[in-house]
């Protein structure tokens, strides 16, 4: 018998695909791709509009500049960049920390449980916004924007994980009781063990599904 044939991917979602990675590479190659440096300066080309030739100066700006005669489009490029990286810091901290909090309150149970639960709730309840805006008020002016960044972007992977736990650790406490979970603790393994080769590989699927819905959000928190 024929094997059946595999199913194609949908027209769309293969361009999706292909407009994703065209995006990144186009955003982390930015060290070539941009037409200037982000921070340079045209002052003759001030606020000039997208489109137009090159200026008084001799440089040409696609996009047009801001009012401080910097190039929009080299600083769009090296933005995006660190917003890309931001959101991927923060959702995988978000992430990590709620894998580890949803597989230690769905495998023990109990009071730890309750107590992991209740602080989700907390956790979720705080205002994303304002917490944010608080944080970078409080920051010198002085600091640097790769600690600032460093900075928001722990906060942000310290105010997401409750969402990513709540699953893991529903996903948990079904894989607790499984019939080679029992198995494996009634052969004496410890619960390490348990956790890293059985437990764990049912929970990747959760967390890294997290992971992907999780970067848009924090990019945009970011």
């Amino acid at each position: 018998m024929n094997p059946s044939p595999r199913p194609r991917r949908p027209w769309k979602l293969r361009v999706a695909l292909i407009f994703w990675l065209g995006l990144h590479l186009v955003i982390f190659g930015a060290d070539i791709l941009a037409p200037h440096a982000p921070e340079l300066q045209d002052r003759l080309a001030a606020g000039v509009g997208p489109g137009l030739g090159p200026s008084e100066s001799g440089l040409y700006h696609p996009l047009g500049t801001d009012r401080y005669g910097r190039d929009l489009l080299s600083r769009m490029l090296y933005g995006a960049r660190l917003s890309l990286l931001a959101g991927l810091a923060a959702a995988a901290a978000a992430v990590g920390l709620g894998t580890l909090i949803g597989l230690i309150a769905g495998y023990i149970g109990g009071w730890v449980d309750a107590f992991f639960m209740r602080l989700c709730e907390l956790t979720s309840s705080l205002p994303w916004l304002y917490l944010l805006l608080a944080i970078r008020a409080l920051l010198p002016l002085e600091t640097p924007p790769e600690k600032t960044l460093f900075y928001l972007s722990a906060l942000i992977g310290l105010l997401a994980w409750p969402k990513p736990a709540r699953l893991v650790r529903g996903v948990t406490a079904g894989a607790r009781s499984a019939d080679f979970v029992l198995a494996a603790r009634g052969f004496g393994a410890p619960h390490r063990h348990i956790l890293a080769r059985h437990v764990l590989p049912q929970v990747t699927g959760t967390a890294l599904t997290q992971l992907t819905l999780l970067i848009p959000a924090c990019v945009l928190a970011e």
